[in-house]
């Protein structure tokens, strides 16, 4: 049985494009994205998909489109959500031989395309949002399982411990406190996973003895987040700040996640130039 080939059409009617493509893009979270999509793009040269008038368009192209296209409220989740599917499909041919080793086939298979298809997967409430913010960030750990890179047992621990934490904020607080505690939540656990990432790409292919950047970026992520033992100590912190703090403390994790994003695009492009 082979992999089953994704219909990027469906995508194409979620991402439409419009003149909102030359759009400003103010968050930085979605402003790395997009860099790392025009990144990796010489991995996806011959990568095309067919729109609705039946026109190809290139598959980097296709997705920057729908970041660009999509309105400011959702852009930051499309653009995630870009992420993950990247992600997955540079993970295609190892999940295929990883499904086979370990005899489970088509289960890798339906995981795999759970990321493949993260972008079709409705938005609309904030649990929803939360629910694939989460699932993104899996995509990273199903990279490094299927490439067999002991890191992701870590952390799939990680992600089902804060998939806990953050169900049980929906269920004891109002919807929008526990979404701006679920946030943070996630945001860190995004760093830590980029940062598990990046290394395997600079240590693990690229071989470099040192890289200054990881120990900066480690230090960044300290000073800014609050200092706590488990995730429900830190939701209980992030519930007692005022609306100024958690809004300072939500921009600048968004400018680390940035940091580390265009850690991984500079790594990867070293390793695209290699």
């Amino acid at each position: 049985m082979k992999f089953l080939v994704l219909p990027l059409i469906l995508f194409f009617q979620l991402f439409p494009t419009s003149l909102l493509f030359g759009q400003k893009i103010n968050d930085p979270i979605t402003h790395s994205i997009l860099a790392f999509i025009q990144t990796i793009d010489p991995l996806f040269e011959s990568t095309y998909v067919k729109s609705e008038d039946g026109s190809d368009q290139k598959y980097t192209e296709f997705l920057i489109s729908g970041i660009k296209s999509a309105d400011t409220e959702t852009q930051w989740i499309k653009s995630l959500s870009s992420f993950g599917m990247v992600l997955a499909s540079l993970s295609k041919e190892d999940a295929k031989a990883f499904g086979a080793k370990i005899s489970k086939y088509e289960e890798i298979r339906q995981e795999y395309q759970s990321f493949l298809y993260l972008g079709t997967i409705p938005v609309s409430s904030d649990q929803e949002k939360t629910q694939v913010y989460l699932h993104v960030i899996r995509s990273i750990a199903f990279h490094l399982k299927v490439k067999e890179i002991p890191a992701y047992e870590n952390l799939v621990m990680v992600n089902n411990y804060v998939e806990k934490e953050l169900q049980k904020n929906f269920e004891s607080y109002s919807e929008d406190e526990a979404y701006r505690i679920n946030q943070i939540q996630l945001h860190f656990l995004f760093s830590i996973a980029l940062e598990n990432f990046s290394k395997y790409l600079s240590v693990g292919i690229l071989e470099e003895d040192q890289n200054p950047a990881f120990d900066d970026l480690a230090n960044q992520r300290v000073n800014v987040m609050p200092q706590v033992t488990n995730v429900g100590e830190l939701s209980a912190r992030l519930k007692s700040l005022g609306d100024k703090a958690a809004l300072e403390l939500h921009q600048n994790m968004e400018l680390l996640l940035a940091d580390y994003l265009d850690l991984t695009s500079n790594l990867i492009g070293k390793i695209i130039k290699e």
